[in-house]
């Protein structure tokens, strides 16, 4: 998605007195889909296709004439394309048709045609994970953000994987970051 048509989509969403302040969108690069859990993930994906495609194979060949196992290894070799290959697919899609963008009043997040926000005098706490390229994910609200083990099922499986209240593997985090923290601040000392 071009800059233009980042900044167009986020402009739908607009006040009449609300000015855009920057827009971006997630990557959709393969380390970028990787999570945390992956590490633990993607070696009982790999056995489980493997486990999943022998039985299939197995009942191709006639060696099971089972009426169940003509029944379940369609499903387990279903389940295995799906964590193995098409998570990653769906994220991508997902991705694709997400839209991060900042207004001098809150952080918009809109995906398709769905839109959340969060008001910067709403915002308590802010969390940045950004590598050295300046890269990274923002945690509008680090409390909603997915863990290692306590989210797994969250974040690996769900249809929407990525958390809910973050800008997710942006391109320029730290320059969002810095917009955030200065609007929250100033709502902060407008509020005293």
């Amino acid at each position: 998605m071009t800059e233009s048509d980042q900044r167009r989509r986020i402009e739908e969403e607009l006040t009449p007195d609300e000015r855009v302040l920057w827009t971006g969108c997630p990557s959709t690069s393969f380390f970028s889909l990787l999570t945390k859990a992956d590490i633990f993930i993607l070696p009982f994906s790999i056995i489980w296709a493997a486990g999943a495609g022998f039985a299939s194979v197995a009942m191709l060949l006639g060696e099971s004439q089972h009426m169940m196992s003509l029944l379940i290894a369609p499903f387990f070799l279903a389940v295995a394309v799906y964590i193995t290959i098409g998570r990653f697919l769906l994220k991508v899609r997902l991705r694709r048709k997400t839209v991060y963008g900042l207004t001098d009043r809150r952080a918009l997040i809109c995906r398709g045609q769905n839109t959340s926000f969060i008001l910067f005098d709403r915002m308590r706490t802010l969390e940045k994970s950004i590598r050295d390229d300046g890269s990274g994910t923002i945690y509008l609200m680090p409390d909603a953000k997915p863990g290692m083990f306590s989210s797994l099922n969250r974040n690996a499986f769900q249809i929407t994987p990525d958390a809910k209240y973050a800008f997710v593997e942006i391109d320029d985090a730290k320059e969002a970051y810095d917009i955030i923290r200065k609007h929250i601040l100033e709502a902060k000392d407008h509020s005293s």
